[in-house]
């Protein structure tokens, strides 16, 4: 191996490592938070179709929790009343197991007990901190197993689906006792027939007479099902539905057992094949990659300006469109921003600093400091825009005072009885309505695109100079650097593994050596002119104070200046420059910047971009919900789903789901 390979593999890990640490540490810690698992559940299916549940729980928790919520199912199945009873509740920590009793004081060491339509709801009390809990209910379901006339049938969903849980469930074991009649064995596959859906890294076998569903974990958005089907006669008791069924369950799950099966292969022909495919062509990427990119880029177009400052805007297109034109068409939350300050320089908001409030949920600190914006004012400027232009600036008005102040209880009052709201209340509307959050955010960026689109900055097409095998190659180092991690705290197979990180890493160093990995637009004349003086304008805004000429001192030009400023990424930097050696004009009232960089505010306190992050960050907390990750190598390895029911694997959550489920899986509180 020579010094530079060398070099190169230990600088890719200090980097990886490096990534992979920030990212840990960057998650902000939460004031409590608790692990649901392992979980047993425990049926026997009485002689008369019901069905006797004693439920394991063990919350191991992070902080302190006054209880949990627990939902026994109830409703309706297949035209039948399907009533619950529970029989006990009982905690156990390591002192010991107690008894809860049921009441209505909320005093510790008690339940209480509401009836719903599809659950009957327990809410436990019991203190918790920093300790692990196993809390277990026992209940029985009447009616739940079908009698049908060629066989008896258990359809149930044993952990049900619910995206309103806080934390997915780990290591889950359902065990199901059959009504076995004295002297009559078990024939799996034959006289007992067993099924599960769930993630497919699950599985489902016969331990004795028993049927036993084991799975790892189980997502919040995702459920856990059997389906047991056995001889009817073992249901003396009871009621006979007159009409056969078993053919159709047979063919019901020969179906999803087909599908589950097929996307373990896929599994497992990705898991066994990428390895071999990628050091079969790590020699070849790197030279084909440096080709073809010489190749493209000599017959890309250019533009002909080339100077290394450009001290204007451009053009007079709106910021976040020529913003897009820099980044290579994709809007973000600098854009909107700049959207933001445009909006003050032309008089349709105005913006103050504001201190203090009550500290909260949504306001951490009560000295924190934030931003009012409030819709109307004294217009400073009569652009004249375009339909475009104009559409953007009304869709963020729409975006600010008919969505975000409409959607919350608490927006501030003002003198001017005009509508206005503050930055920190973004978060606000994306939690209390994620979706409304995310239909206003549709609108605002529909808008940004369409003005983008219609200037015909680019086609549909891009090339890429480094063709696939660029972006190959930073794949395989990140999977190289991945796996070995993987294989290192889970000592997965070693020989697998090697062969995938050496495969990854020869052709991953050469690829990316070799060849850029951006994807360029193929630009007209126009995009090419003005994306190159938005580059040059983004430098003379880094580097003005530096340079030893003359500074503007228009407050017109510099609102102009600090819009594009926040679209580019470089606002902050200008403000702080501004603060030097203008700082008269930072507390102009004329200065769009007043608001949020001007007066004796600590910059550290209210950045720049914190609009932008705020809207960032509410866009990712209304997309929020939880699935139980199944990665290849679980899927590859995982027991083929059986079509016959005689054990194997999960048929998948998209499988099934006809089973009987009623409430949700409750929680803490």
């Amino acid at each position: 191996m020579s010094k530079r390979l060398r070099w190169g593999l230990l600088t890719v890990w200090t980097v990886a490592m490096g990534l992979t640490l920030s990212c840990v540490l960057c998650v902000p810690a939460l004031a409590r938070s608790y692990k649901v698992g392992p979980v047993g559940i425990d049926a026997t299916v009485a002689k008369d179709g019901s069905l006797l549940v004693t439920e394991d729980r063990t919350y191991v928790v992070s902080g302190s929790i006054n209880g949990v919520i627990w939902d026994v199912p109830r409703g309706t199945y297949e035209g039948r009343s399907v009533e619950a009873t529970v029989r006990q509740v009982s905690a156990t920590t390591k002192v010991g197991t107690t008894d809860l009793v049921q009441g209505d004081s909320a005093e510790p060491r008690t339940y209480t007990h509401q009836d719903a339509d599809d659950c009957i709801r327990l809410t436990l009390y019991w203190p918790a901190q920093d300790e692990t809990v196993t809390f277990r209910v026992t209940y029985e379901l009447s009616n739940l197993v079908t009698r049908w006339s060629d066989t008896a049938e258990l359809y149930w969903q044993y952990v049900p689906a619910d995206e309103e849980a806080e934390a997915a469930w780990n290591d889950v074991t359902a065990t199901i006792h059959l009504p076995v009649p004295l002297g009559e064995p078990v024939q799996p596959g034959k006289n007992v027939r067993a099924w599960a859906h769930g993630p497919l890294d699950g599985a489902v076998e016969f331990v004795g007479s028993d049927v036993v569903y084991t799975s790892p974990g189980v997502g919040t958005a995702e459920y856990l099902e059997a389906r047991v089907a056995f001889p009817p006669s073992w249901l003396p008791e009871a009621p006979v539905q007159e009409q056969a069924h078993l053919q159709s369950i047979l063919d019901e799950e020969e179906a999803w057992a087909n599908e589950a099966n097929a996307k373990r292969r896929h599994a497992r022909m990705v898991y066994y094949g990428v390895p071999a495919a990628l050091f079969a062509v790590s020699i070849l990427c790197p030279l084909i990659s440096w080709l073809y990119a010489g190749w493209v880029r000599r017959r890309l177009p250019k533009a002909h300006f080339d100077d290394t400052y450009y001290r204007d805007v451009p053009s007079g297109d709106h910021p976040a469109v020529l913003a897009m034109l820099y980044r290579g068409g994709q809007p973000n939350g600098a854009d909107f921003t700049a959207s933001l300050m445009r909006l003050a320089d032309l008089g349709r908001l105005s913006m103050r600093q504001v201190r203090g409030g009550e500290a909260g949920k949504h306001n951490k600190s009560a000295s924190a400091v934030d931003l009012e914006l409030t819709a109307g004012g004294v217009p400073r400027a009569n652009a004249e825009a375009d339909a475009e232009t104009q559409a953007i600036d009304n869709a963020t008005m729409a975006f600010l005072f008919d969505s975000v102040v409409v959607g919350l209880s608490d927006s501030p009052a003002n003198s001017s009885n005009r509508p206005s709201m503050r930055v920190s209340q973004l978060e606000q509307l994306s939690s209390s309505d994620p979706r409304a959050y995310r239909k206003a955010c549709d609108a605002w960026l529909k808008a940004v695109n369409d003005a983008y689109q219609s200037r015909g900055f680019a086609s549909d097409k891009t090339v890429t100079p480094g063709f696939m095998m660029g972006y190959l190659g930073l794949g395989e180092m990140a999977f190289a650097v991945l796996a070995g991690i993987i294989g290192w705290l889970f000592d997965l197979s070693s020989g697998l593994f090697f062969v995938a990180i050496v495969a990854c890493l020869v052709s991953g160093i050469g690829c990316i050596y070799a060849c850029d990995l951006e994807e360029i637009p193929i630009l007209s004349q126009e995009a090419l002119e003005l994306r190159a003086k938005l580059a040059a304008l983004k430098r003379w805004l880094a580097d003005f104070t530096r340079l030893e000429e003359a500074i503007p001192t228009d407050v017109v030009l510099w609102n102009r200046l600090l819009v594009m400023a926040a679209a580019l990424g470089v606002a902050q930097q200008v403000l702080a420059q501004l603060r030097k050696v203008q700082p008269q004009l930072l507390t102009s009232d004329d200065f769009v910047g007043s608001a949020w960089g001007g007066g004796d505010v600590d910059e550290r306190q209210i950045p720049l971009s914190v609009v932008g992050h705020a809207y960032e960050r509410a866009w990712d907390k209304s997309a929020n919900r939880s699935e139980h990750y199944v990665s290849s190598s679980s899927s590859a390895s995982s027991r083929d789903s059986s079509s016959g029911g005689s054990g194997g694997g999960f048929s998948g959550s998209r499988s099934g789901g006809g089973g009987f489920s009623g409430g949700g899986r409750g929680g803490v509180f």
